[in-house]
């Protein structure tokens, strides 16, 4: 597939087109310049799919909206993605994914009970980027299997909702969720504690009567208890785990644990996962950085992405067929940004 990608300012639309390089190509263009917009339409017109995220109404008066393009490509796949969706009337917010993880209560409910709400890392932006992923492979089977163009309309305050459909159920039914940091409303313990190392930690559950009784034997002072008597004795049982682990190292006590069928897992830093054996045999890293999560029958292909713009005279040339002229043209009115 070729990737062609062109700016306004920022990184804002995706063209996905055909092309027998098989290759991810990266183009920049300043929307700003009439020239450049007539170049992203001309791209549109040979393309499968169009992703774009600016805020709404951008596209439309750039002469690059969804029934513009239909009269260039009425195959073309449009897919726009925004914080608040293209309708309602919050439509023109421009938001962020950090933002966004406030806004839909993420964030509250992401925390320690006594704690302020927390925003952590940015998990709605990622995850964001997979599901549009998703929707643009689907329109795809979809106008190759039942035939019609797909119009998507992406909302990440509503994906950011999806995956968050536990707490969403338990506030209709008169149960508003509360943060519960590392607590469990099933199972106890449930949790990490602290362990003799500089941050060092074990996370330990037990799911069943099995695996409780097994730690009763490691841990002096556990008594014979079900599993509502354990959700009801947590902070005794807390208390104990603390003082045990408090005298080991994680490792230690994961060892520990794991021989006796109990789940545990010693909390890991970068460096444990550089090192890791398992990692290693599967090839997972490469040179120090994260690679491919999956192993498949056709092989794979990795190396670096594309510099921003590091392909625009090259896909000008092989997939609108410009000129070396006319290229040159366009890089001095400055429609390549």
């Amino acid at each position: 597939m070729y990737w062609k990608t062109f700016t306004h300012a920022v990184l804002a639309a995706t063209l996905v087109a055909s092309a027998s390089a098989q290759a991810k190509k990266s183009i920049v263009l300043d929307l700003k310049k009439p020239e450049a917009v007539d170049v992203a339409r001309a791209l549109a017109a040979t393309s499968d799919v169009l992703i774009e995220n600016y805020a709404t109404g951008v596209m439309d008066r750039l002469g690059l909206g969804a029934e513009a393009l239909k009269a260039t490509n009425p195959d073309l796949i449009y897919i726009s993605a925004s914080g608040m969706g293209r309708t309602g009337p919050e439509a023109k917010a421009v938001a962020y994914g950090t933002l966004l993880q406030c806004y839909s209560g993420f964030a509250g409910l992401n925390r320690h009970p006594d704690k302020a709400p927390r925003v952590g890392f940015a998990w709605c932006d990622p995850m964001c980027g997979l599901m549009l992923g998703f929707v643009a492979a689907a329109a795809l089977w979809h106008r190759k299997h039942q035939g019609g163009v797909a119009r998507v309309d992406f909302s990440m305050i509503e994906a950011m909702l999806w995956t968050m459909a536990e707490p969403l159920i338990e506030s209709q039914i008169g149960a508003p969720p509360r943060p519960t940091g590392n607590a469990s409303a099933l199972y106890a313990p449930h949790g990490v504690w602290r362990c003799a190392g500089d941050d060092d930690w074990i996370s330990i559950v037990v799911p069943s009567d099995t695996e409780w009784r097994a730690l009763g034997a490691i841990i002096p002072g556990l008594s014979a208890l079900d599993r509502e008597e354990r959700m009801d004795a947590r902070a005794e049982i807390d208390a104990a785990l603390s003082r045990w682990a408090a005298v080991r190292v994680a490792g230690e006590a994961e060892r520990i644990l794991l021989r006796a069928g109990i789940p545990a897992a010693a909390l890991a830093r970068t460096e444990d996962l550089v090192k890791s054996p398992h990692l290693a045999a599967r090839d997972f890293w490469e040179d120090g950085l994260p690679g491919l999560p999956w192993r498949a029958s056709f092989g794979r292909a990795t190396g670096p992405a594309p510099a921003l713009g590091a392909d625009t005279e090259q896909v000008l040339a092989d997939v609108l067929g410009l000129s070396p002229i006319r290229i040159a043209e366009l890089q001095a009115s400055g429609a390549f940004g």
